[in-house]
This record gives C-alpha cells, structure tokens and sequence, in this order.
C-alpha cells in the first residue's frame, strides 16, 4: 500500500508505549508492506518520486527495492523533490514483488 501524503507513515507514542497512527493500524490489520512519509510532504513535489516508485514496481521491484532506486533518481529533480523524496519510507516486509 502506498500513502503519498501529508506525513501517513508517522506514529504517536501515547501511554502504555504502545503507538497510534495510520500506518500502525494499516500493518496491525495486515497489510504486508507500506510506503509512506514520516514528516508532512507537498503534493506537487511527491510526483516524481512516485512516477518512479511505480514504474518501479511495474519492472518488478520490491517495494523497498522500488523506493530506494526512486529516491535515487530524484537527485537530479532539485533540492524540493530531493528532501519530499527523503521522508518516504518503506514499512513492513517490503520485499515480495508485486504482480499486476
């Protein structure tokens, strides 16, 4: 699953350690993998990456696999791109490809 806005991937500790938060609950239910960011992105700036990510998936990447070349190819997007590209994570076991 792929959360491209805002900051989705983030937790909240509250009391009892236990943590709060989309992306909890999204792996708490069973959701296998999970990318997302972890501090507010803007939306025109995610494009890139995500044009990339997908197309990496598309030639059969792991989603880990996928994120880390797109994150690669946003070096040369500019210093915008490049820091919305860096607060993307991957969560999850991150590593069985995706079939479409």
């Amino acid at each position: 699953m792929v959360l491209a806005a805002c900051d989705a991937g983030r937790g909240q500790a509250v009391a009892g350690e236990e943590v709060l938060g989309l992306a909890t609950a999204l792996l708490g239910q069973g959701t296998p993998t999970l990318v997302a960011p972890v501090i507010p992105v803007p939306d025109g700036e995610t494009v890139t990456l995500m044009e990339a990510y997908h197309c990496g998936l598309a030639a059969g990447r792991s989603p880990a696999e996928a994120l880390a070349v797109a994150q690669q190819r946003t070096r040369d997007a500019g210093a915008p791109e490049q820091a919305t590209a860096a607060g993307f994570v991957c969560l999850g076991a991150g590593l069985t490809p995706l079939r479409f």
